[in-house]
């Protein structure tokens, strides 16, 4: 066994009520997996000071001070996309981080709650068309359920054929994790297939695949020969009118 190993609390009062109850060092470092000098270290230091807690230690003293700190988190901000490498090539060239090792600078970004994060995929959405969701969700914020049972959804979708397997990653805090900025967007692939398919509150319409381009005639037609249909799927024998979105 290591002789380094750090003993518990419960270990330590436990050398301590068994050298009360009479048992020698050396069988009470045979029952506690430990050396009979250690056990006889602790019973010593209870003796002196009452108590067999461990001492405080110091520690090494860190070699990048506060100012260090905040420019290695200044770092990790402006190269939310670079590997960690990058970012202490970076803090190097300031005199409070000279000396900065990769294991160092890991920690602080750790300690800032800096951690390195896969990247979320997001089909991109720009920020006009952010603006334009936002406002709608606030139009129908007061909408009650019974209103939205009378709704039902329509969307195409393209799917590409093939993956891209390459993994980004970015430095930020678990904060951070819905900000648009830090997300992966993903793009329409040139090889792909589009699906159109409807959804309601009693679940899902059918689903169709458009072998042609979508323009505003082919769309036209898409709604006649499916919509109904779709929506009969979800609602079944309803007459009562519903709203398309």
């Amino acid at each position: 066994m290591p002789k380094t190993r750090e003993l518990s609390n419960d270990e330590r009062l436990a050398i301590k009520y068994l050298r009360e109850s009479g048992l020698s060092f050396r069988k009470i470092g045979e029952q506690l997996n430990c050396h009979h000098s250690t056990a006889l270290k602790i019973y010593n230091r209870f003796v002196s000071s009452g108590s067999v807690a461990k001492k405080a230690r110091s520690g090494r003293p860190s070699k990048i001070n506060e100012r260090g700190e905040r420019i290695v988190c200044r770092a990790a901000k402006k190269l939310r996309f670079r590997t960690l490498k990058e970012i202490v090539e970076e803090v190097r060239q300031s005199d409070a981080c000279k000396t900065a090792s990769k294991y160092i600078v890991r920690k602080i970004l750790h300690k800032y709650k800096f951690l390195s994060h896969r990247r979320k995929r997001k089909p991109f959405v720009s920020a006009k068309n952010r603006r334009i969701r936002l406002q709608w969700v606030r139009e129908h914020s007061e909408w009650s359920i019974e209103d939205w049972k009378n709704v039902v959804f329509s969307d195409e979708c393209r799917f590409g054929l093939g993956n891209d397997s390459r993994t980004l990653r970015v430095w930020r805090k678990t904060s951070e994790a819905n900000n648009p900025k830090f997300f992966q967007p993903t793009f329409k692939n040139a090889v792909s297939v589009m699906f159109w398919g409807c959804i309601g509150p009693n679940g899902v319409g059918r689903l169709v695949q458009c072998d042609q381009r979508i323009n505003a005639t082919r769309y036209v037609s898409l709604l006649q020969e499916n919509l109904f249909e779709g929506v009969h799927d979800i609602r079944g024998n309803q007459e009562k009118a519903f709203l398309f979105q």
